[in-house]
């Protein structure tokens, strides 16, 4: 009987949907696992379509301990002990926040993703002027439950999507040099930290903000932790690339890998 081939997750950057809707998934969760027991703050550059949010959206569901998700997967057996002790997780993906025309809407944005967060928790937060208050807050409140993972995706969004106003970037690099020193002040409440973005100019943003951040965009380590390896191409995409050889009469599978 021949074997159906599974969905290929063309856009899709939950974990969850993808792995919910038995669609091909190339796991990286070995690495995930290690970059976990290797360290606890991290930075990661790639460009676009690079699969950043992807990368996220599984860390968020192994320390959230969702193990259905990750039956067959290199880091099974971690999410399983880690479900009997879960984490609460903030995930902020800034390329999400699109309503910003100023520095307050950006300030009111942050505000509102953080607020949805706590009552996803049945957390009550005091009402406040800034975001990074807020966040005080949160992490203060969460971390009774147990230490907080902080997930932040496109960390860099506000600043590139609006590089063509000079005055606007500047207020916008104050509230988020703001927000992420205080990430770095309450480091006490946290377990684990993954900011992505696509610049590197991290001190131009963060300054000394955050300069306990590992940058791991050029580590050998991790090289591989988003995109395909030559070796995972012909793993997991095989039986793609000889459907494909047939239907655009290809002679050889290797003929098409060279094209690839």
């Amino acid at each position: 009987m021949k074997k159906e081939l599974l969905h290929l997750p063309i856009g899709t950057a939950n974990f969850a949907n993808l792995r919910n809707d038995k669609c091909l998934y190339v796991d990286k969760t070995d690495l995930l696992q290690k970059l976990i027991e290797e360290g606890r703050w991290y930075f990661l550059a790639r460009p676009r379509r690079f699969g950043k949010s992807l990368t996220v959206s599984t860390l968020e569901a192994m320390f959230a301990g969702q193990s259905d998700l990750f039956r067959d997967l290199k880091a099974e057996p971690w999410v399983q002990k880690q479900s009997q002790n879960t984490a609460p997780v903030i995930t902020l993906d800034l390329n999400g926040i699109r309503i910003y025309h100023s520095a307050d809407e950006l300030n009111t944005s942050l505000s509102k993703e953080l607020l949805d967060i706590a009552h996803e928790y049945d957390i009550n937060l005091d009402e406040d002027k800034y975001a990074s208050d807020y966040l005080i807050q949160l992490l203060a409140k969460l971390s009774k439950i147990n230490q907080v993972v902080l997930l932040i995706d496109e960390y860099d969004a506000p600043i590139l999507d609006n590089l063509h106003d000079k005055n606007i970037v500047e207020y916008y690099i104050e509230i988020l040099r703001d927000f992420y020193r205080i990430i770095k002040a309450k480091g006490k409440y946290l377990r684990f930290v993954f900011i992505t973005g696509i610049s590197t100019f991290t001190k131009a943003l963060m300054g000394y903000a955050m300069n306990n951040l590992h940058n791991i965009s050029l580590s050998a380590n991790y090289g591989s932790i988003v995109g395909y390896t030559q070796d995972e191409l012909e793993e997991y995409f095989s039986p793609y690339i000889y459907h494909c050889c047939k239907k655009i009469n290809i002679k050889t599978t290797q003929e098409l890998y060279t094209k690839i």
